[in-house]
């Protein structure tokens, strides 16, 4: 459940509706995200420790979301978004206490909040409903924060309709397929010389419930409906579990271990995401500067690069 103390307001009583609307939406999109990492790293220690490791990642998720089909506005990923609410919310407020010589008590933040949670309940799920609910704390929000203020020259924008917001849902059907192919070859000083030592690390990975679930329900996605552009929160990325096969001194060991992906580059592609277009390719290269997950076993200074290779899909179903 939604906890309001942990939220401005209007933003809450926002999440409360994007809930709701989630569950009675009536059209459904499908997200879909393919990312190919692979690159080469060079380790350098003292002595005789040095490493190179060729690295091979592949991602791919698919997931589905749900919209009401009522457009809005405003952009809820714009970084200004709250800040645009409030001016808006306070040009209503102004609006209604000049129409009328009286003006009701303020109420405390507990109150509000109660009062909030007491309406949004009695709404049952119902958008319109909840919207009045969302502006009338947003007013209240205005008042107390002394936004009535704001200026009039925004005072003759209308609304476009131009966002729509399709939210992730319980049980959707996703999916994540994670490949991963990395080798690590070098060596380590010993009072003997230099020891030879071999690292594969293999995994084929589709998530636990619990990973494919959250991916279900912690995606949602803004489509400007005018530019043909999506507005997300980036990529959603997960602990990976696979094999790891290590030869040293003769012996060799398998294990199952956790598999770090090679989180610069990933970085890059949550960068891409946030702002796209519904559909594209984008590759890029980038220099690792904290390469990871390279299973070098002494402390020395890597270098390395990524090639990555991103595709996206967002579509109506």
């Amino acid at each position: 459940m939604i906890q309001l103390k942990v939220l401005p307001l209007c933003m809450a009583v926002v999440a409360i509706i994007s809930f709701h609307a989630a569950q009675a939406g009536d059209r459904k999109a499908r997200l879909t995200i393919d990312v190919q990492v692979t690159g080469d790293e060079t380790w350098r220690g003292t002595g005789s420790d040095q490493a190179k490791v060729k690295f091979s990642q592949h991602l791919s998720l698919v997931t589905f979301v749900r919209t009401d089909g009522d457009p809005m506005d405003s952009n809820p990923k714009d970084p200004n978004y709250g800040e645009q609410q409030m001016r808006k919310a306070a040009k209503v407020s102004q609006a209604a206490q000049g129409k009328s010589t009286t003006k009701a008590p303020l109420k405390t933040k507990e109150e509000m909040q109660a009062y909030v949670e007491s309406q949004a309940r009695a709404c049952n799920g119902d958008t319109n409903c909840l919207m009045k609910v969302s502006n009338e704390a947003a007013q209240w929000g205005a008042r107390l924060n002394g936004e009535a203020s704001a200026e009039s020259d925004d005072e003759g924008e209308d609304s476009s309709g131009q966002f729509q917001q399709y939210i992730g849902y319980s049980k959707c059907g996703s999916s994540i397929k994670v490949h991963v192919d990395d080798v690590t070859t070098g060596s380590y000083g010993d009072v003997n010389g230099a020891i030879p030592f071999e690292t594969k690390t293999r995994a084929d990975y589709t998530g636990t419930a619990e990973e494919r679930e959250m991916l279900c329900t912690e995606t949602n996605v803004v489509v400007d409906l005018q530019k043909k552009m999506l507005f997300t929160d980036g990529l959603l990325v997960f602990n990976v579990r696979g094999d790891v096969t290590r030869t040293d001194r003769g012996k060799t060991t398998t294990k199952q271990d956790d598999v770090q992906l090679k989180n610069e580059a990933f970085s890059w592609v949550s960068s891409q995401l946030r702002e796209a277009p519904l559909s594209g390719k984008r590759q890029g290269t980038i220099a690792l500067k904290k390469p990871n997950g390279s299973n070098v076993i002494f402390s020395g200074t890597p270098q390395g690069t990524a090639k990555i290779d991103l595709t996206w899909r967002f579509e109506e179903i």
